[in-house]
């Protein structure tokens, strides 16, 4: 099976990756609410870009059945000098953005 991956600038495109993922999974609509748990008309809503701000766990569920990677990228700086401890600033600066995501009120 070949990955594919896109960025996720807007809650538009997040809709057309869902939408594409799904189909790419061979699962119906109905199919992907029954294994999330939502309704198929939220999924309907979702990839046709009704809903504006959807709920970020209602956005997990649906990645979680459809193979979704949650990841966050971004670039950290380099350490200073040899006496930094790269692991311990790595987890500080996952922390770090984790704490500012979890902070946003419109997840995408």
């Amino acid at each position: 099976m070949r990955k594919f991956t896109t960025p996720v600038q807007s809650v538009q495109q997040l809709s057309i990756n869902i939408h594409d993922a799904r189909k790419a999974a061979g699962l119906s609509q109905e199919e992907l609410a029954n294994e999330t748990g939502l309704s198929r008309s939220w999924i309907n809503r979702l990839e046709t870009g009704k809903i504006t701000n959807p709920d970020f766990n209602d956005i997990l569920s649906v990645y979680k059945v459809l193979h979704i990677s949650d990841t966050i990228a971004y670039d950290a700086p380099e350490p200073e000098s040899r006496n930094d401890k790269p692991v311990e600033r790595t987890i500080a600066a996952h922390t770090q953005a984790i704490d500012q995501i979890s902070k946003l009120t419109t997840p995408f």
